[in-house]
């Protein structure tokens, strides 16, 4: 994430910095849901739609609606603990870039 070589523009430092903290966010907002993963399911299976589940999903975990959308569209197959595992190895190095880029 870091750059080599010449440094970011404020532009580019501003778009990078916001990327991360989003990226950061739809992470957490995963983590969360796997933490919680059979309320998770409860709340979308009894949703009447994808917008009820959304809404669901955001008073449940307290999440934005991109991380509740994130949630939404989780496969199955993220619910593994080596994939939680990844989740939580990216947050981090996602916290530390953060942390470089001054943020």
């Amino acid at each position: 994430m870091r750059p080599e070589g010449p440094q970011f523009s404020p532009e580019e430092h501003a778009e990078q910095l916001r990327l991360a903290r989003e990226r950061l966010a739809q992470l957490e907002s995963l983590d969360l849901a796997l933490g919680r993963w059979r309320e998770v399911v409860e709340a979308i299976a009894a949703s009447a739609n994808r917008a009820e589940a959304v809404a669901a999903l955001r008073g449940l975990l307290g999440v934005d609606e991109n991380g509740a959308h994130s949630i939404v569209q989780l496969q199955w197959a993220r619910l593994t603990r080596d994939t939680v595992g990844h989740i939580r190895q990216e947050i981090e190095e996602i916290r530390r870039d953060i942390d470089q880029l001054g943020g």
